[in-house]
């Protein structure tokens, strides 16, 4: 007999409300959030593409296939659908390469939102049907 999932809660301590200042924080918050909020089946996966790096650590990623302008979350969903959510601080525009970036993933047929707080990301969810009732 198969028990019932438990569901789980946001812990008091973690408001969607609160907007960090950097990209890294809205991003680390809102992936936090998302231990809880995010649906059953549905796969997320990070894009380290920003951030300083030394050169020899840089000169590996591309080896490996990093591309520049690549959103910074990934969503598998049902049926093979694919939604990418970019995610920029206050003050953050998208670069050349991510506008181009985001312009071949939407001729494909995938969905890519922008983001400059976690609560736009967790809206941005919300509307394509990614998050817990």
């Amino acid at each position: 007999m198969k028990r019932a999932a438990k569901r789980r809660t946001l812990p008091a301590s973690i408001k969607a409300s609160s907007i960090p200042i950097s990209e890294h924080s809205i991003q680390a918050t809102l992936v936090a959030i998302l231990e809880y909020k995010l649906r059953p089946g549905v796969v997320r996966i990070a894009i380290p593409n920003g951030g300083l790096r030394k050169i020899r650590v840089a000169m590996k990623l591309k080896d490996e296939g990093v591309q520049p302008g690549a959103p910074d979350l990934l969503f598998a969903v049902e049926s093979g659908q694919v939604i990418w959510l970019e995610l920029k601080n206050a003050k953050g525009g998208l670069s050349d390469a991510q506008i181009g970036m985001h312009a071949k993933l939407r001729a494909l047929g995938h969905l890519v939102g922008v983001a400059n707080s976690v609560d736009k990301g967790l809206e941005f969810l919300r509307m394509h049907g990614l998050l817990r009732p």
